[in-house]
């Protein structure tokens, strides 16, 4: 029992240090390191494309093996200097060099200088310095050039902290103009929050406009034009909320299973969807005309002699639900007797293809019901 235990703790051991921060390449070709814990630290999947993978591997097939740390390291230098950061040879050597010391951090940052200056692997650069200052090598230019890294991978926050913390450890060489850039960067964000801005202010104007073409123009672009409307109002889209009050007014479709015209307002509002089907993309309705106090000449049980358009109008009477075990008509609701209300009736290629009523409530129009009865009703 104590030799059982006893390699079972020697087996532990030599696995961990095995794992201690090694190169290895996965299965499916993904670059890694073996952390001490046996867990894989993998690389970003990004791809390189200054970076050749069968010359890389020609460099490592020439590696000498069975050299110390300062062969390895001395070696990848004397390569950098020879052809430059550009050089697989040189990397080979670093990464040789780190799997000897794994926890040298001033390594991982020439190696990342490799990537950055040489194959331009941003990604791979940005790893490499942050392994470097992760294992002790907390200098002003490591940070500098890992805010390069954030730059051109559009980190740009990253890049400011970056940048921050350079200057803060002594470094003032701006040789990329960062600071440039991310004063531009800066210009451009605050450019863009001010057109959200304008943009967020535009569209409230146009949501809460009593002028109800400019209000329903803004509805249409929402929810409908485009869109699957029926399929929002099925799931209760917030694209559809801001256009519904729930406290006081509702949001009812009418429909016709048969002939009798029912109101739904709850159980997803009578839609028959299926596998397969969730409702129908709407035209586009940006082109069509609006037609004020006026409704479609037929399109709804015939083909419409009226052109193609968008008809609202003001109206006094609200359809009626039918109750289907009294047989009784029921009148719409007396809290909307006195509320401004408007019929929308949208004339698609002939067709009316959707008819929709609004009501004005505390200086808004809301959407109240969809009626989507056929003409059997």
């Amino acid at each position: 029992m104590k030799k059982a235990i006893f390699t079972f703790l020697v087996t532990l051991l030599v696995l961990t240090a095995f794992c201690l921060n090694q190169f290895t390449v996965t299965e499916s070709r993904k670059k890694v390191f073996l952390k001490s814990n046996c867990t894989q630290d993998y690389f970003k999947d990004q791809s390189c494309s200054n970076f050749i993978m069968s010359r890389y591997n020609l460099a490592k097939s020439k590696l000498i093996r069975s050299k110390d740390y300062n062969f390895y390291f001395n070696t990848a230098l004397q390569y950098v200097r020879q052809e430059g950061e550009m050089s697989y040879n040189a990397v080979v050597n670093f990464e040789q060099a780190i799997k000897i010391n794994p926890n040298y951090g001033g390594i991982y940052s020439d190696l990342g200088n490799c990537y950055r200056g040489g194959f331009k692997c941003y990604h791979k650069a940005e790893y490499y310095y942050t392994k470097a200052i992760e294992n002790g090598f907390s200098k002003g230019f490591v940070y500098y050039n890992r805010a390069i890294c954030n730059y051109e991978l559009n980190n740009l926050e990253k890049m400011s902290e970056d940048l921050q913390m350079s200057r803060n450890l002594g470094w003032h060489n701006d040789y990329y103009k960062l600071a440039e850039k991310e004063k531009e960067a800066n210009t451009r964000k605050l450019s863009r929050n001010n057109e959200n801005k304008n943009e967020e202010i535009k569209s409230n104007t146009e949501r809460n406009s009593l002028d109800f073409k400019i209000f329903l123009k803004y509805f249409l672009n929402q929810t409908f034009s485009g869109k699957n409307f029926d399929s929002l109002v099925y799931v209760s889209s917030p694209l559809l909320a801001e256009f519904v009050n729930t406290d006081f007014i509702g949001l009812g479709r009418f429909w016709n299973m048969g002939v009798a015209c029912t109101l739904y307002e709850a159980d997803q509002f009578g839609y028959n969807f299926y596998e397969g089907y969730f409702g129908s993309i709407q035209p586009e309705t940006s082109a069509l005309i609006y037609f004020s106090n006026k409704t479609p000449d037929g399109g709804f049980c015939d083909e419409a002699i009226s052109p193609d358009g968008i008809y609202y109008k003001q109206v006094s009477e609200l359809p009626t639900d039918w109750d289907p075990v009294d047989g009784t008509i029921i009148p719409s609701p007396n809290k909307y007797k006195n509320l401004k209300k408007m019929k929308v009736e949208i004339q698609y290629e002939k067709t009316i293809i959707k008819i929709l009523y609004f009501i004005e409530y505390k200086n808004k129009w809301h959407l109240l019901y969809i009626y989507d009865c056929d003409c059997s009703a």
